[in-house]
């Protein structure tokens, strides 16, 4: 994810952190950065019972594919995808405003 927007919130260095990090919390991050990558597990998940998300996450067989109307197994699965982000917790979140205010994620593609 990137700062996009002035007022992203963010962490302050630890340089900036006064006594009960009162200025941390005021910190915008994107005013001091022109990226700002977050790397880790934020252990969100996406929304549905595991029966469907497996469904989802499986290859596609090209009798299903037809079947659904797609010309390809790839276009299946791609359509897949676009179901499982638009029920990812965070995206969700993130949309909802309620975290990382102001940052983009950037496209999800496996290879």
């Amino acid at each position: 994810m990137e700062a996009g927007a002035r007022g992203a919130p963010g962490a302050a260095s630890p340089g900036e952190m006064g006594p009960g990090g009162a200025r941390a919390a005021r910190a915008c991050i994107s005013d001091r950065f022109d990226r700002v990558f977050w790397l880790g597990d934020f252990n969100y998940r996406i929304r549905g019972n595991r029966d469907i998300v497996e469904s989802l996450l499986a290859p596609v067989a090209e009798e299903r594919a037809t079947r659904d109307g797609f010309p390809s197994t790839a276009d299946a699965e791609a359509d897949n995808l676009r179901i499982l982000l638009r029920n990812d917790q965070l995206r969700l979140q993130m949309a909802a405003g309620a975290v990382f205010r102001g940052c983009v994620e950037g496209d999800v593609r496996f290879r």
